[in-house]
């Protein structure tokens, strides 16, 4: 925070360039009333740095310190570098909400599932439960990303009988996905190819467009998904 003297005038820190080579990363205000990136420092992060998730595992490498001349209230004046590499399969942040209920109408959770998915959960899914007094009731469950946290959290109090959600924040480990599309009876198919540190782990054909290729060719969808797995192990897309 505050400003600092260019030979533009006078700039309120961080500086328009600093401000904008730091768009998408995340940064910390510090409250000091100096300027303590610069647009060199920004460059050199936006250029050389990956972003790493917290609680994520480094492999520490090398370590570089600098030293500068200005005297700050409350820490030296000492820039710390680590030189490493993020664990080799990287953890994702995300959040479970949960509900418990044993008055909603079973409609009513379908259709709020439904739109927890278009707003941009990840996954959804409910659980039967025994409640208090013996009454059975479900769990409602929704896995999403903090971005998506509060809009799925109200989501599920104003489309379902919730008067309250239980939070709790998870890591998860996720492969490499990527797509890749075959033709299986003349019909285009999706394939999702998973790999770990380039090494194929899974493969799976979109069941959507199975059973659209299904309903055209007049064959059971179990032998469209042998089918599609032996077209794409016959190409070279899993070698590039």
């Amino acid at each position: 925070s505050g400003f600092v003297e260019t030979d533009h005038g006078r700039l309120p820190v961080p500086a328009p360039a600093t401000a904008a080579l730091l768009e998408g990363l995340p940064v910390e205000l510090s409250g000091l009333r100096t300027e303590l990136t610069t647009p060199t420092g920004a460059a050199l992060l936006r250029a050389l740095a990956v972003a790493v998730a917290p609680g994520a595992t480094l492999q520490v490498e090398r370590t570089g310190w600098g030293a500068g001349k200005k005297v700050l209230a409350d820490r030296p004046n000492a820039l710390r570098v680590w030189l490493g590499s993020a664990a080799d399969t990287p953890l994702d942040r995300l959040w479970l909400l949960e509900t418990n209920l044993d008055d909603a109408n079973p409609e009513w959770l379908g259709h709020a599932l439904e739109l927890a998915l278009e707003k941009g959960a990840l996954d959804v899914w409910m659980t039967s439960i025994q409640m208090k007094k013996n009454r059975p009731g479900t769990m409602v469950s929704v896995l999403c990303r903090a971005e998506e946290r509060e809009l799925l959290r109200m989501l599920l109090c104003a489309e379902t009988s919730a008067i309250g959600v239980r939070e709790q924040q998870l890591t998860r480990m996720a492969l490499e996905r990527a797509h890749a599309e075959v033709e299986v009876r003349g019909q285009p198919v999706r394939v999702k190819v998973a790999r770990h540190r380039g090494k194929v782990v899974n493969m799976a054909p979109e069941h959507e467009d199975l059973k659209r290729a299904s309903l055209l060719v007049g064959l059971p969808v179990k032998q469209l998904h042998a089918e599609a797995l032996a077209a794409l192990l016959a190409s070279d897309v899993l070698t590039e």
